[in-house]
């Protein structure tokens, strides 16, 4: 595959041609991690939800607690930025801190760290290639399809199934592809974790009456998930499913706040070209990987809409060969 391997370890690893058109020393340069960047972002990006929050406490009673609410959502969605480069160990150099962070985001977004981590090396590993990426999002290649992830609904579903079988370890043929037989006691364990502190939670909203978690947390986390699901097909849907990182993955450029609140992961390219490259680092690998990228969008709306057509046509056409 060009751009990526995967050794017997399960960690991720760029291959020569990334190296040749990069160079060795200067991705050692690029890898070097520091804590401050990444606590500089997270710190960030909790003090805009909590001003968005403020925004939603101050909306209450009123219209405006619709907008509110998306735009509060969509600030929690979008902490599966930070969440996936933990799941990369790349945003902090201390790994304790990493593995906190990891594992507070996703109580917050209802994802098991530890299923992600397994399941997205095999995406990097496979990228594309039907069968064996578990994260494959072919099904955006058709307007229903498109119209059906964007929606959320299969995301939410996936994940309250999650919630009930893997506490129990009862694991579908692509979780047992991707999670080692070794690892499958300690996701049942962070699971079991997982439903111990939502029971908690919810004991303590009930005992005091609240129902600041329904309206600050879940339901603007359920709101604002449409918009994450269009950011995350177009890092892939639309490209081509051969092995070349050039081909199949897209970089998009898009405003300097979009990019500050998905963590650079716009240089999709460049952090599948070599994954333990640092978030912060990704606009300096751009720079030198730029010249090689086949698949390039200017903002999310004008690649949703080039999707669409796309997903039109291919719906089309197979309604036209039915026929």
């Amino acid at each position: 595959m060009d751009g990526y391997v995967k050794d017997a370890s399960g960690d991720v690893h760029e291959s020569d041609s990334i190296r040749d058109i990069v160079g060795r020393e200067k991705i050692k340069e690029l890898m070097r991690r520091s804590d401050a960047w990444g606590l500089l972002f997270l710190f960030g990006h909790f003090g805009t939800m909590a001003a968005t929050g403020y925004l939603l406490f101050l909306s209450l009673g009123t219209w405006w607690v619709v907008p509110a609410t998306v735009l509060h959502g969509f600030i929690i969605a979008c902490l599966f930025a930070p969440y996936h480069e933990c799941g990369h160990n790349t945003p902090f150099k201390s790994r304790w801190l990493n593995n906190a962070i990891y594992f507070l985001i996703g109580l917050i977004i209802l994802q098991f760290p530890l299923k992600f981590r397994y399941e997205h090396a095999d995406h990097h590993t496979y990228t594309q290639e039907q069968g064996r990426d578990p994260q494959i999002l072919s099904v955006g290649e058709k307007i229903g399809g498109w119209l059906y992830y964007a929606s959320s609904i299969p995301h939410f579903r996936g994940h309250f199934r999650n919630l009930v079988r893997i506490p129990f370890g009862l694991l579908t043929e692509f979780e047992k592809q991707s999670t080692p037989e070794s690892a499958r006691p300690a996701l049942q364990r962070q699971a079991w974790i997982f439903w111990f502190i939502y029971i908690a939670i919810a004991a303590v909203s009930i005992w005091f009456q609240s129902w600041v978690a329904v309206i600050f947390w879940l339901v603007p986390r359920v709101a604002g998930e449409p918009l994450e699901k269009v950011i995350r097909m177009a890092e892939h849907v639309g490209c081509s499913y051969n092995g070349n990182i050039f081909e199949n993955t897209r970089t998009l450029y898009t405003w300097a706040p979009i990019r500050w609140l998905c963590w650079n992961m716009p240089c999709h390219v460049e952090h599948h070209a070599i994954p333990l490259v640092p978030f912060y680092k990704l606009p300096e690998l751009h720079k030198i990987l730029r010249d090689h990228e086949k698949v390039v969008s200017k903002g999310y709306t004008m690649t949703a809409a080039r999707q669409i057509r796309s997903a039109l046509k291919n719906s089309s056409a197979i309604q036209e060969t039915a026929a």
